[in-house]
């Protein structure tokens, strides 16, 4: 019985404690940014050089696999994709890690320059909140 009531005391010393000491609804919107992240990778510099590679790679893996799928058997091709997606993987996470490594450091310094202490996705925003774009647009560049 004693646990019970030191439970329910608990419990409601942490609501009053939350309810008055608690940030206002006002400073939660104003603690939450978003970032679009299509216009952000768009405005990167040199974004069309990393897709360029990309593609590049894309086309030699699709050419090497329609040169050397001629001979083999299907468990054959069905390996042979597997070790072209894999080095085609590797090849994305080469080129636009060091991108997104950037973008996330610049989501990081706009959203502390203003006092933001979450961000999320545009597309995942539906009410309130603080637009960080152009603050991190202006960074990449």
């Amino acid at each position: 019985m004693k646990k019970i009531f030191l439970a329910v005391m608990v419990s409601v010393v942490c609501l009053f404690g939350l309810a008055n000491g608690g940030i206002s609804k006002a400073e939660a919107a104003e603690s939450l940014g978003y970032v679009n992240l299509q216009a952000v990778f768009a405005a990167y510099p040199n974004i069309n050089k990393a897709e360029m590679t990309l593609q590049q790679e894309q086309q030699k893996s699709q050419q090497e696999y329609h040169s050397r799928a001629a001979t083999l058997n299907d468990a054959e091709k069905m390996a042979l994709e597997k070790e072209l997606n894999q080095a085609l993987a590797k090849k994305q996470l080469e080129v636009m890690e060091p991108i997104q490594t950037k973008i996330n450091q610049a989501i990081a310094k706009a959203a502390q320059a203003k006092g933001i202490y979450q961000v999320v996705k545009a597309e995942e925003m539906l009410y309130g909140g603080t637009d960080l774009t152009k603050d991190v647009i202006e960074m990449i560049k």
